[in-house]
């Protein structure tokens, strides 16, 4: 199914257009539906094309993140509720590089632009990620940012028996 490009637009749409309209019965629609999650390699890949390595495939990509747009705009139509649709991306280092992926296959319908930022992973300091976010409100008018993961050890110190990470 994975590489049968029709039937993962089908069952995506699906998918995701259930759930929020099962949502808006329940008077719990999101605000904000964020597509794929640190989708720096696209989205819905084999377990083999993952671990090919780094490639963005492109017309799948743009086919899959079109048809979960198609979705949630398709709710925000019956339910009269705006949606804030949000990519969201691993790397502060990366960021530029894959919205300019986005930009110039025409992927530019989402409204927030997310990023990750953990300081012990990502070698960029807060301050050049605050500085990032403003870069890109300058080069994406109309976009807005979050910053959607990140941690921050207070710590080295072992407190419990789980391994420490950093």
């Amino acid at each position: 199914i994975v590489d049968n490009l029709a039937v993962l637009q089908d069952s995506l749409y699906a998918y995701i257009y259930s759930t929020l309209y099962k949502l808006a019965e329940d008077n719990l629609l999101p605000r904000i539906v964020q597509i794929g999650n640190e989708t720096n390699k696209g989205i819905l890949q084999s377990q083999q094309q993952n671990d090919s390595g780094w490639a963005l495939h492109w017309p799948k990509n743009k086919a899959l993140f079109n048809t979960a747009i198609d979705a949630v705009r398709d709710i925000e139509t019956i339910t009269g509720q705006q949606i804030d649709v949000a990519l969201h991306f691993a790397d502060p280092e990366d960021v530029y590089w894959l919205l300019d992926q986005f930009w110039n296959n025409d992927m530019r319908d989402f409204d927030i632009i997310g990023l990750s930022y953990y300081a012990a992973y990502h070698p960029v300091t807060i301050q050049a990620v605050g500085q990032l976010i403003e870069d890109l409100r300058f080069d994406y008018p109309g976009k807005s940012f979050m910053l959607f993961e990140t941690a921050y050890p207070w710590t080295n110190q072992n407190a419990d028996v789980a391994n420490n990470l950093i």
